[in-house]
C-alpha cells in the first residue's frame, strides 16, 4: 500500500541530511510501528506522505501510495490517507465535539443526511455520546486525542497514520487510546503507521517494526519484533532504552551473562518467563544491589527547609466551575526533586501555574523560601526564583532560529544565512560556555539554525530546557517534561536532573512518565479529587500500585519486595555516568539475523529543486520582468477603467455595486498575474488573514481619528506576497471595516485607494528587496524605506483620492473645491500617513518576516 523508495530529507540550511536512503513498506492490513531516537526525522517521514503537510527541505527519493507517487495524488486521493498528530490541541479546528467530528465531511460536500449517520455511527463506537454536544475547549486532554481519531475515522481512511498519538496521556487514558487503535485495524483492517517512543503499550502488538537509524546511510527493516529488539541489544544501539521492559532486563543480564538471545521476551509474560528461567543469576544481581535500594528508601530531607509550600489553596476557572483544586497543600523541600503525578484534567498544571504567579489562586497562600509570593516583585519571581518549561515548549519560543532563542543579540553576530559549521560552535563556546555545554550534551548542533517552531516536538523539548536552564533559577519547574523524547533521551534528562539537584536546585516536575518519575524524584505525589492524597518516596509510591506503577514492578512484583526499576536489580546503569551503552562482555561483530534487512540502496534520484524557494533574493531574468510589468498595466488599466466608471455612475447611487466590481478587479489582477497557475488556497487563507487583522486593529483605534493599520497592513501584504494580493488585501480591509463604521458612497473609494497603496507597495517593495536586504531577510533599512513609502503613499495617493470624492460629493465643479478639500485634509491625511509608517516600524519586520516563512514552509 505505501512505499519509500531511497527517500532522504534535510533542510536547505543544513549540510547534514535528517534521514537518506530510506527504503520500507506497508502492507495492507497490517500495523507498522516506526521508531528511532529524537530529531532523527520520523514526523518529517511521515508528514510527506502528505505533501501538503511536508516540511520544506530538500527531498531525495519517492513516496508511492497504492503504487502513485505520493506528489501525483489528488486531493480525493489524499482524502483516504488519515493523519493525527502529537500536537493535541492543534488538530482541533472547532467549538463543539458534534462539529469537529462533521468538519472534514462538511469540506467534502457531503450531504447532511449521510454527515449525520456516519457521526453518530463514529460517535457510539467511540463512545463519545455522552459529550456529543459539549465544547471541544471543555474536554480532557484524553478526549481530545480520542476526538482527533474519530474525527479523521469518520472520513473512513484506508491507511492512518499517527504521529505520538498517546505522548500527553496519563497511564489509562494512553491504555484506553491505544486499545481502539489496534481495534480499528481488528474490526476493519485499517493499515496503520505509527511513531512511538514509549513501546510498552505497542511493541509487541506492530506486525512489523521500523527503525530509522540516521547514524547510518540506510533504514533498518525488521519483520520479527523479536529480532528488533535483539538486534537493539547485539548492537549496543542507544534505542535498547526503549525497549519493553522485559527485553530491557533480558539486556543488562546479557551484558553481564553469556545468556541467549534466541527469544528475547518482549511482554510482561515474556518477562515473567525469563526471570523465572534466570532468577539464581537475576536474584544474585538484586542480592549484592539490595543496600543500595535500603540506602534509596531513606528520606534525607525531613530537616531540610521549605523551598515551595502550598497551604489551603482553593482554584476555580469562572465562578461557575467546580473548583480544580480545593484545601490543596503541598510542600517541596530546598534541593528536591518533587514529581506531581495524576490523571488527565486533575490539575496538575494549573498547580505549576499557581506556583508560578501565572495565575492567582482564589484563596490560600503560596510560600517560596519562605515569603508569601504575593510579596515577591515578578520580577524577581521570573527567571531569578523559577524557571518554568511549560507543556507546550512553543509557547516559550519568539524568535527565527534556535541559536537567537538561545544566544540572543550578540554584537556583531549575524543570525541570517546561518550555517552550522565547527567555526559557529567555536563562537559559542567563546561567547557562552554554558550554552555550547547544554547544545552538545543534548545533542541540538543540526537544528540551530532552524526555526524553532518547525522542529520535531523532542528536539522543541530540549531546546526549551536549555532556555530555562541558562536562567540559572533556583526553582526549576518543568510541565511533562519528556513529551516528545526518545528512551534514551529521557535518559540524559534524568543524569541532568539529578546534576541540577547536586547543584542544590529545587525541582518541581509534573509526567505521565511513571519509569521517568521513579528514576529521578526523591518525592512523589498523587494528584486525585482536587487534593494530593498520596505523598511519598518512589519505592514506596509505585509498589502496591496497579495502573500507577513501573511495568518492572509489574513483572517482578512476585519475586521481589522493593524492585520497581531495572536498576533496582542491577545497579545504576552506565547511562549515568558516560550515557552510553557499554557492552562489557560481548563484541559488537555479532551477526545480524537474517531477517534484518539494510535497505543498500544508492540514492540516484536528483534533489527536487521545485521544493526550493527563496522568496528574499528572487532571480528576474528579463523575460520575467518583462510579463510583470505588462500584468501591472493591464489591471492598471482595468482599475482604471472601473474608478471611471465609479464616478460616471455616482449620480445612480450603485455604491454597493462598485465596491464589489473593485474586489473583482483585483481578483482578475490576481488571475492575470499567476496566468495558467491555479491560484494557492493557501494564499487566500493569508490574505484573509491578513484582512482580519486590519479590521480588528481599524476597530480597536476608531477612536482616534484617521489613525488605523489598514494602510500598513495593506502595504506589508503588498510587499511580502505580490502587488495584487495587496490590492486585494487593502480593497477587501475598507470593505469589510466599513461594515463597522458604515457603507456608503465613499466605500469604493477607500477600497481603490487602499488597494492601491498595496499594489504599489508590492512593485517598489521587490525594487528595493535586493538592494537593501543584501541577503539578510529582512532589514532594518528595508523596513524604514517602506516605513517612509507608507506615510508618502497614504498622504498623498490615498489622500487625493479620498479629496477627490469629497469634492465629487460637494455638488459643485471640482476644480472649484478640490485644492480646498486638499489643504483641509492636510491635517488628517498627516495623522494617518504618520501611523501608517508607525505601525509598519513596529509590526513590518517581525510580520513579514513570518509570512515570509509561512510562504517558505507551506510553499506558497
Amino acid at each position: 500500500m505505501l512505499r519509500f523508495e531511497n527517500f532522504g530529507f534535510k533542510y536547505e540550511n543544513s549540510e547534514n541530511s535528517i534521514f537518506s536512503n530510506v527504503n520500507f513498506e506497508v502492507n495492507e492490513g497490517e500495523v507498522t510501528l516506526l521508531i528511532g531516537k529524537s530529531g532523527c526525522g520520523k514526523s518529517t517521514l511521515i508528514r510527506s506522505i502528505k505533501p501538503y503537510m511536508a516540511r520544506k527541505g530538500i527531498v531525495e527519493g519517492t513516496i508511492y501510495y497504492k503504487g502513485k507517487d505520493v506528489k501525483t495524488l489528488s486531493e480525493e486521493e489524499l482524502a483516504h490517507i488519515g493523519y493525527v498528530s502529537q500536537d493535541i490541541e492543534n488538530q482541533i479546528v472547532t467549538d463543539k465535539v458534534w462539529h469537529e467530528l462533521a468538519f472534514g465531511l462538511e469540506n467534502l460536500g457531503m450531504p447532511q443526511k449521510e454527515m449525520r449517520l456516519r457521526c453518530g455511527e463514529m460517535a457510539a463506537y467511540f463512545g463519545i455520546e455522552d459529550w456529543y454536544n459539549r465544547d471541544t475547549d471543555s474536554l480532557s486532554t484524553g478526549q481530545k486525542q480520542l476526538l482527533n481519531l474519530a474525527s479523521v475515522m469518520v472520513m473512513k481512511p484506508d491507511l492512518l497514520i499517527l504521529d505520538e498519538p498517546a505522548s500527553t496521556l496519563d497511564p489509562v487514558a494512553e491504555s484506553e487510546l491505544l486499545e481502539r487503535v489496534f481495534r480499528l485495524n481488528r474490526d476493519f483492517g485499517i493499515t496503520i503507521l505509527i511513531v512511538m517512543h514509549e513501546l510498552e503499550e505497542v511493541f509487541n502488538r506492530a506486525d512489523k517494526i521500523v527503525f530509522i537509524n540516521n547514524e547510518s546511510d540506510t533504514s533498518v527493516v525488521v519483520n520479527d519484533k523479536r529480532n528488533m529488539a535483539r538486534y537493539l541489544i547485539e548492537n549496543n544501539n542507544n534505542q535498547v532504552y526503549g525497549l519493553p521492559s522485559a527485553s530491557r532486563i533480558c539486556s543488562e543480564l546479557y551484558k553481564r551473562e553469556d545468556v541467549s538471545l534466541s527469544d528475547v521476551p518482549i511482554s510482561i509474560a515474556d518477562g515473567k518467563r525469563f526471570l523465572n528461567d534466570n532468577f539464581e543469576l537475576i536474584n544474585s544481581y538484586y542480592e549484592n544491589n539490595k543496600y543500595n535500594i535500603d540506602k534509596l528508601n531513606e528520606n534525607s530531607f525531613n530537616e531540610v527547609a521549605n523551598a515551595i509550600e502550598l497551604k489551603h489553596v482553593y482554584y476555580k476557572y469562572n465562578k461557575d466551575s467546580d473548583f480544580v483544586l480545593e484545601d490543596f497543600a503541598l510542600t517541596v523541600k530546598e534541593g528536591e526533586v518533587y514529581t506531581i503525578m495524576g490523571g488527565n484534567g486533575c490539575g496538575k498544571s494549573t498547580t505549576l501555574s499557581i506556583i508560578s504567579k501565572l495565575i492567582n489562586p482564589n484563596d490560600g497562600k503560596v510560600i517560596l523560601f519562605g515569603k508569601d509570593i504575593k510579596k515577591i516583585k515578578d520580577e524577581d519571581i521570573y527567571g531569578k526564583l523559577i524557571g518554568f518549561i511549560p507543556q507546550e515548549p512553543r509557547n516559550l519560543f519568539s524568535k527565527d532560529t534556535v541559536l537567537e532563542e538561545l544566544l540572543g543579540k550578540v554584537k556583531g553576530f549575524s543570525y541570517d544565512d546561518l550555517k552550522v559549521d565547527d567555526g559557529l560552535l567555536k563562537k559559542i563556546e567563546d561567547e557562552n560556555k554554558d550554552l555550547y555545554d547544554y547544545i552538545t550534551f543534548f545533542e541540538i548542533e543540526n537544528v540551530l539554525s532552524l526555526n524553532p517552531f518547525d522542529i520535531s516536538g523532542g528536539e522543541m523539548q530540549k531546546v526549551a530546557m536549555i532556555k530555562v536552564l541558562l536562567l540559572n533559577s533556583k526553582i526549576i519547574i518543568m510541565d511533562e517534561p519528556t513529551k516528545g523524547l526518545d528512551a534514551f533521551a529521557k535518559s540524559k534528562m534524568a543524569s541532568y536532573i539529578k546534576k541540577l539537584k547536586g547543584m542544590g536546585k529545587t525541582i518541581l516536575l509534573v509526567s505521565h512518565d511513571i519509569e521517568f518519575s521513579a528514576s529521578v524524584s526523591d518525592r512523589l505525589g498523587f494528584l486525585f479529587n482536587r487534593r494530593i492524597i498520596s505523598d511519598a518516596i518512589p519505592t514506596l509510591f509505585f509498589t502496591d500500585n496497579h495502573f500507577y506503577t513501573t511495568v518492572t514492578r509489574r513483572i517482578t512484583r512476585d519475586y521481589f519486595k522493593n524492585v520497581i526499576l531495572i536498576k533496582d536489580i542491577f545497579g545504576e546503569d552506565d547511562n549515568d555516568n558516560n550515557l552510553s551503552i557499554c557492552n562489557k562482555k560481548k563484541s559488537q561483530d555479532k551477526n545480524i539475523d537474517k531477517t534484518v534487512e539494510n535497505a543498500k540502496h544508492k540514492n540516484t534520484n536528483k534533489i527536487d529543486s521545485n521544493r526550493i524557494v527563496n522568496f528574499e533574493n528572487e532571480k528576474l531574468d528579463s523575460h520575467l520582468m518583462f510579463r510583470k510589468l505588462r500584468n501591472y498595466i493591464i489591471v492598471a488599466a482595468l482599475v482604471y477603467g472601473i474608478m471611471l466608471g465609479i464616478s460616471k455612475t455616482y449620480a445612480d447611487q450603485r455604491y454597493f455595486l462598485m465596491s464589489v466590481i473593485v474586489l473583482l478587479v483585483s481578483m482578475i489582477g490576481l488571475a492575470v498575474f499567476f496566468e495558467k497557475k491555479k491560484i494557492s488556497g493557501k494564499r487566500l487563507v493569508l490574505i484573509a488573514a491578513l484582512t482580519a487583522l486590519g479590521v480588528v486593529g481599524r476597530v480597536l483605534f476608531y477612536m482616534i481619528p484617521a489613525f488605523k493599520p489598514v494602510g500598513a497592513i495593506s502595504i506589508i501584504a503588498g510587499v511580502a506576497l505580490d502587488p495584487f494580493s495587496g490590492f486585494l488585501c487593502g480593497s477587501l480591509m475598507a470593505f469589510l471595516s466599513n461594515a463597522f463604521f458604515g457603507q456608503g458612497s465613499w466605500t469604493a473609494f477607500q477600497m481603490f485607494s487602499f488597494g492601491l497603496v498595496g499594489f504599489l507597495a508590492g512593485i517598489i517593495g521587490s525594487l528595493l528587496r535586493r538592494s537593501l536586504n543584501k541577503g539578510k531577510s529582512v532589514s532594518r533599512k528595508y523596513i524604514v524605506a517602506i516605513a517612509v513609502y507608507g506615510f508618502i503613499s497614504i498622504f498623498l495617493i490615498y489622500g487625493f483620492i479620498m479629496n477627490f470624492f469629497t469634492s465629487l460629493t460637494a455638488g459643485k465643479a471640482i476644480k472649484e473645491t478640490l485644492l480646498i478639500n486638499i489643504i483641509s485634509g492636510i491635517p488628517l491625511d498627516i495623522i494617518h500617513g504618520v501611523s501608517t509608517a508607525v505601525f509598519i516600524l513596529i509590526l513590518g519586520r517581525p510580520l513579514i518576516r513570518r509570512i515570509y516563512r509561512i510562504k517558505y514552509k507551506y510553499e506558497i
